[in-house]
């Protein structure tokens, strides 16, 4: 039932997250009244496309926050397979 998906849903979210309820009874999450505004479903394969999606250059020094990671811009470090 909606309810018991619902829940499910914010006990998946929260338990990656953080609780913001923890005795998991007063939690609500809000679906009712929203709608899709963008979706992407990655359902071909190659590169990715470049009018939805942007790729950053962290130039090494990892947006200043010290991620070992090395951001680069490169077609080769983004594209879709297996759609």
């Amino acid at each position: 039932d909606k309810k018991k998906a619902r829940r499910r849903v914010a006990d998946e979210f929260f338990g990656e997250c953080g609780a913001c309820d923890e005795d998991k009874k007063r939690l609500f999450i809000e679906t009712e009244g929203y709608r899709l505004v963008w979706s992407e479903e990655f359902n071909s394969s190659g590169s990715v496309d470049r009018s939805r999606w942007k790729s950053v250059h962290s130039h090494g020094n990892g947006f200043g926050n010290h991620e070992l990671q090395f951001y680069t811009d490169r077609e080769t470090n983004a594209w879709i397979s297996d759609g």
